[in-house]
């Protein structure tokens, strides 16, 4: 019996272990599979990641060329290029064909929404698209494109870059002392005169102007507003604003650097400036512009220019213009401040860091220069998914 039951066990075993190796072949199989389709899926996203990224960064660095050559011939061919050589660097996620038709310029329309279209229009530049325009347009092997039939990776989002909308409120001191020398050289002048040449007021003026024209030509979504303040006071002689304290000279809307030269070339036709310089009202002023008719999706920040302190013989008297910063902190706009005289203003320095913004001091016109160009930043260009 003994023997009989060993037999038999062994009979048993061998069946048994026959059994399961091709049941733990075809688990190995399986599992390779999973292994194998799991890596092959890592592998495309991967590839569609990079190809991603690229063309994001060719199409900023399409749009930026294109903004920093306003001036050049060819604008719009060397901006392709620049951007062609950037997705020739990321091979193979792009190869040679159809480079340069991947790259389309124009402008998004409906802005406010949530996802706006983009036009193809070289009439009104102001976005950047590059995605594959056809099934044939796939250049990246997948990791194993033989056991699943899957032989290419596609970018399947469009990289679309745009202008950021900006709104800009330039807020300028037109008091008396804006008709002193620009740079310091000569004898003080008599404030109850017209401005003349060589004026902070006339420095001003042309500064502005090349400032607005080359912001136009970096970015057409600007839309702009000018206030002035510096009256506040009854004088006998005529001044802009008189007893206004602050004035809305142009409305917010899209930007025209001869409308802003027409405003200041206008002053020049009245007996002297204004009186007083009311800083808080001006601050106010220029928050409720953008709060009022602003775009919230916009970059908005105001930029504040003034010679001199805050004008305290107010009646009622305004306190100091950091307290007219809450609106602003409150609803994230930035201001940013120039100091157009020799002295440090304390004023400015401090609206500017309740603000977030940055604070200039400019005591000739090569200094006035730099700071509205290094205010050139906030104009720049922006990835739109």
């Amino acid at each position: 019996m003994n023997r009989i039951s060993r037999k038999t066990a062994h009979v048993y075993n061998t069946q048994r272990d026959g059994a399961i190796l091709p049941l733990m072949g075809f688990v190995m199989a399986t599992l390779l599979v999973i292994i194998a389709f799991s890596i092959n899926i890592g592998w495309i996203q991967l590839n569609g990641s990079r190809m991603q990224s690229a063309a994001d960064l060719a199409a900023v660095s399409t749009l930026r060329h294109y903004a920093n050559n306003a001036n050049t011939t060819s604008r719009i061919f060397n901006a392709r290029q620049f951007g062609r050589e950037i997705l020739r660097l990321n091979r193979p996620f792009f190869d040679r064909r159809g480079q340069l038709d991947r790259i389309r310029f124009g402008r998004l329309v409906d802005i406010t929404e949530h996802e706006p279209q983009f036009v193809q229009d070289r009439s009104a530049i102001t976005a950047v698209r590059i995605a594959p325009e056809s099934q044939d347009d796939r250049v990246v092997n997948s990791f194993l494109p033989s056991l699943f039939s899957i032989d290419n990776v596609s970018l399947t989002t469009p990289a679309i870059t745009a202008y950021q909308p900006t709104e800009v409120v330039l807020c300028i001191d037109a008091s008396r002392s804006m008709n002193q020398p620009a740079n310091g050289v000569g004898p003080r002048r008599n404030g109850s005169i017209p401005p003349t040449a060589g004026s902070r007021w006339f420095v001003l003026r042309d500064t502005i102007d090349r400032f607005l024209t080359t912001v136009s030509q970096r970015n057409p979504n600007v839309r702009i507003s000018l206030v002035s303040f510096g009256g506040g006071v009854t004088h006998p002689i005529v001044s802009p604003l008189d007893r206004e304290y602050t004035r809305i000279e142009i409305p917010l809307g899209p930007l025209d650097a001869d409308e802003v030269t027409e405003v200041f070339d206008r002053y020049i036709s009245y007996p002297c400036l204004g009186f007083g310089t009311n800083i808080f009202d001006s601050i106010e002023q220029s928050t409720d512009v953008l709060l009022d008719k602003g775009n919230t999706s916009a970059n908005q920040f105001i930029i504040l220019l003034t010679d001199g302190s805050q004008f305290f013989n107010n009646n009622p008297p305004r306190p100091a213009p950091v307290h007219a910063t809450g609106k602003a902190v409150a609803n994230s706009l930035q201001i940013h401040t120039i100091n157009f005289r020799a002295q440090r203003n304390p004023e400015l320095e401090a609206v500017a860091n309740a603000t977030g913004g940055s604070a200039f001091d400019a005591s000739n016109q090569a200094q006035l220069d730099s700071a509205f160009t290094d205010l050139l930043r906030e104009f720049d260009v922006e990835l739109t998914d």
